[in-house]
């Protein structure tokens, strides 16, 4: 606690400033504590004196009142009355007059304490209540001072009884007076905020600590005592003064990060926040101090991860989107990009109408909320393998084969999606192409065969009529006969593939025969000398 002379001298010198009420062996100081604990406007009597307990607005600290006490006691009445710092007004409650005034509203007023006895309040403080309209109550009054200047005056009036007389004590607060306590109150604010705030908080004029907070001095790891008066730059690791000196000779507010001393030999890496400020009269810089240190770690780690996710995205032979809730692109590899032909970008779903697709089963146009990654992110669905054949941003097309899935957290909620596009264009045409050589082949083989099967029923016509009229010895007739039975066996082997050839014609696509016939016969062998001449008929049906 705080006290003035006078409690002092009420509590027979036992209490110094900082002592604790509870503490003290005196039925005062007990009867004071009690009536603290009872809350505002207690009031009660110890002894031959009458005590008020107030709240000030002051740093919300309590205030234990004036002691109002008989005027028989001169050296208390001299000590807490005339001899009191505040101006101060003994008055006639049912007549309105000064009974008395101590020294400091006399010299206040301009006038002495005898003149001033007797006279009319209302004479002596403008606005005054009168006659009997004295209460317990807090005003505002004028008063002309001795210089001819009108003062503005707050006026805080208590009922008091004093032998046997109803009075009224008038304390008289100044601007002064007024602008003190406004300080006082906003130096308790300030150090209250700056105590509870996250941030290190430092006032320095030209480098030297005036002041600071408790935060900071936990960031440095050193008490407040010995901060203050510190130089700034004492903590500053040497790669960061000069960025510091920068700072502040040229009164910059932006943020930026230095490295502070933690203890010893440690570091962290602190966000700093400065403005000019005039402190106690002089300029000074105030300055904010936020610990980033894990944060720069945290955002190192996610930057690594995000380096490792997009070497593995560009090293992939399919094409990757992640995107966030609503569908924007938040990471696109460079296959993708080259599958559409160009930069990717979206900022949700409704962007999807710029990529251009048709489903390969219907052949329908692809609608921004039917692609799967639209479909993933509105209704979680996971789809595989869907195909697509895609016009690209420069014009071309590509089939490709897209697989989609929802991205979820712990609770289920839909965190993103991802979508995995392969282009099968390749593979396609290189499908088609072997489709058309297995029919050419087949019709190559299908045409040599009959004709193979054509020479060999002539030769064997030939063989036998040879034989038939020709041979007539018996191991030249033996001879014809093995030329023929193996000429059948080619005849037969022929018929085995071409029933094999013909096994699996109901399952086959409708080809152009004719398209076919050309194709084979341009890259049959031609004898020199002669043309081939193909014609062709065909009948409904």
């Amino acid at each position: 606690m705080d006290l003035n002379h006078a409690f002092s001298l009420a509590l027979d010198g036992k209490a110094d400033v900082g002592s604790s009420l509870g503490a003290l062996e005196h039925p005062l100081a007990a009867a004071l504590s009690e009536a603290c604990q009872r809350g505002d406007g207690s009031s009660f009597r110890s002894g031959r004196c009458t005590y008020e307990v107030q709240r000030s607005n002051a740093g919300r600290t309590v205030v234990l009142g004036r002691p109002l006490l008989d005027a028989g006691d001169d050296s208390t009445y001299k000590a807490l009355f005339l001899q009191a710092s505040g101006p101060m007004l003994l008055l006639d409650r049912s007549q309105g007059t000064v009974v008395d005034a101590n020294h400091a509203a006399a010299l206040l007023l301009g006038c002495p304490r005898d003149q001033l006895g007797g006279m009319k309040a209302a004479m002596v403080l403008e606005r005054c209540p009168s006659g009997n309209e004295w209460s317990d109550e807090r005003f505002l009054a004028r008063c002309r001072a001795p210089s001819g200047y009108e003062l503005k005056l707050e006026v805080d009036c208590r009922p008091i009884i004093m032998d046997d007389r109803e009075l009224v004590l008038a304390s008289i607060r100044t601007p002064e007076q007024n602008g003190i306590e406004e300080a006082l109150e906003c130096e308790h604010r300030y150090r209250a905020l700056s105590d509870a705030a996250f941030e290190g908080v430092v006032i320095h004029s030209n480098n030297i600590i005036m002041d600071c907070n408790q935060t900071f001095a936990e960031i440095t790891g050193l008490p407040r005592e010995r901060l203050i008066g510190l130089n700034l730059m004492e903590l500053v690791h040497p790669v960061s003064r000069e960025l510091v000196m920068r700072q502040v000779a040229g009164g910059r507010h932006e943020p930026y990060e230095v490295l502070i001393c933690t203890g010893g030999e440690a570091y962290r890496l602190i966000e700093v926040r400065g403005r000019e400020i005039t402190h106690k009269g002089r300029p000074a810089r105030v300055a904010a101090f936020h610990d980033v240190t894990e944060r720069e770690r945290a955002w190192t780690g996610l930057e690594r991860e995000r380096a490792m996710l997009r070497a593995t995205m560009d090293s992939l032979p399919v094409g990757v989107i992640i995107t966030d809730p609503l569908g924007g692109f938040v990471e696109i590899n460079e296959m993708a990009s080259t599958i559409w032909g160009g930069p990717m970008e979206a900022e949700d779903i409704f962007d999807y109408d710029r990529f251009v697709a048709y489903d390969q089963q219907t052949g329908e146009l692809v609608r921004p909320e039917e692609w799967g990654l639209a479909r993933a992110l509105l209704h979680g669905e996971t789809l595989v393998g869907s195909l697509y054949d895609i016009v690209r941003f420069d014009g071309g097309r590509r089939s490709v084969v897209m697989s989609t899935a929802p991205v979820k957290g712990p609770e289920g909620e839909i965190l993103g999606g991802v979508e995995i596009t392969q282009d099968i264009t390749h593979q396609k045409e290189l499908e088609r192409r072997a489709g058309i050589a297995d029919v050419k082949a087949e019709l190559y083989v299908d045409i040599l065969t009959h004709d193979i099967a054509n020479l060999n029923t002539a030769l064997m016509g030939y063989l036998e009529l040879l034989h038939q009229k020709v041979c007539t010895d018996t191991l030249a007739a033996s001879h014809l006969d093995k030329s023929l039975r193996v000429l059948q066996a080619s005849n037969d082997l022929i018929s085995i593939i071409q029933r094999v050839q013909s096994a699996g014609e109901g399952a086959r696509e409708r080809e152009d025969l004719g398209e076919m016939i050309h194709a084979v016969a341009s890259e049959l062998p031609v004898p020199p000398g002669r043309t081939v001449h193909l014609e062709q008929e065909s009948e409904e049906g």
